[in-house]
C-alpha cells in the first residue's frame, strides 16, 4: 500500500505467537519473507536493509477447531454471566468491526446497569467525520477534495501540505485544533519537524496521548518524517508541560 506519501506498507504475516505480549515484534525471518514476496511481484527489488520501520500486533482468535490460524474465524463472541455481579467477556474481535462489537456489548451492559437507551452509533459519524452532517454519507469520500479546499480557504495562512494532513487526520475537528489561531506563530513552536505545539496539546487534551510514542506513532506516523532523536525531544517537551500543569 502507498503509505505516508514517501513509503510503502507491506504485510502481513499470520503466525502463532506464544511469547510475552509486551515484547511482540516482527522477526528477521518474517521481514525476509515479506521482502521476498514483494520481489516476486514488483520490478524494484527490496531487502531487509530497506525497511525503515515495522509494527506488530497479536490478534486474538476464537478457537473454532480450524486447521490453521488463517482459516480461523475473525468474528467475535460475547460471553455473559449474570450469576453474580454482571460479567461480560469478549473473545476475538478486530478493528474493522469494533463499532459492531461495542454496540452489542453495550446492548447487554446498558439494561443490566439500568440504561435502556437504544443503539445509535450505526447512524453516527466517527469523531471528525461529520463533513456533511451528523450521519455517515459517501459525500465524505467523494467530495473530500471540495471540503478540503474549503478548509484551505478558512485557514489561508496554513501551509497547504499541513492543511491536508490535518484535514485527513482530524476531519472537522481541525476547527478545534486551530480554534482562535490566525497564523503560524499562534501554533506555538515546532517541537520536532512537522509537529507544532498546538497539535501536541490537542492530542494530549482530546486524544489522551501521554508520551512521544503515542503522538509520533499511535496517533500519527510523524515518526517516519521527524528524524532521529524526535522521540527524546518530544518526551522532554511533554515532561516539561506535565511539570507546569
Amino acid at each position: 500500500m502507498p503509505y505516508e506519501q514517501e513509503y510503502t506498507l507491506i504485510g502481513t504475516t499470520d503466525l502463532d505467537y506464544a511469547g510475552d505480549l509486551d515484547e511482540v515484534a516482527i522477526s528477521e525471518a518474517e521481514v525476509a519473507y515479506l521482502c521476498q514476496l514483494s520481489n516476486r511481484y514488483f520490478r524494484r527489488a527490496i531487502a531487509p536493509s530497506d525497511v525503515v520501520w515495522s509494527y506488530s500486533g497479536v490478534r486474538p482468535l476464537v478457537e473454532d477447531e480450524a486447521a490453521t490460524a488463517q482459516a480461523t474465524t475473525r468474528d467475535f463472541i460475547l460471553d455473559t454471566d449474570n450469576a453474580g455481579s454482571p460479567l461480560l467477556t469478549v473473545f476475538g474481535g478486530k478493528i474493522t468491526t469494533f463499532r459492531k462489537l461495542a454496540e452489542e456489548a453495550v446492548d447487554w451492559l446498558g439494561p443490566v446497569l439500568g440504561n435502556r437507551t437504544g443503539g445509535w452509533t450505526a447512524g453516527a459519524c466517527l469523531p471528525g467525520g461529520d463533513l456533511f452532517g451528523g450521519r455517515p454519507t459517501n459525500r465524505s469520500v467523494l467530495e473530500f477534495g471540495q471540503w478540503l479546499e474549503g478548509v484551505k480557504r478558512s485557514y489561508p495562512w496554513l501551509p497547504a501540505a499541513l492543511a491536508e494532513r490535518y484535514a485527513r487526520a482530524y476531519g472537522t475537528r481541525i476547527h478545534l485544533l486551530l480554534a482562535w489561531r490566525q497564523g503560524i506563530p499562534d501554533m506555538g513552536k515546532q517541537i520536532v519537524p512537522g509537529l507544532y505545539e498546538a497539535e501536541a496539546y490537542y492530542l494530549m487534551e482530546q486524544e489522551w496521548a501521554v508520551c512521544a510514542e503515542d503522538i509520533l506513532w499511535r496517533r500519527s506516523k510523524l515518526g517516519l518524517h521527524a528524524g532521529g532523536g524526535a522521540e527524546e525531544v518530544l518526551d522532554d517537551w511533554i515532561d516539561q508541560r506535565m511539570r507546569r500543569a
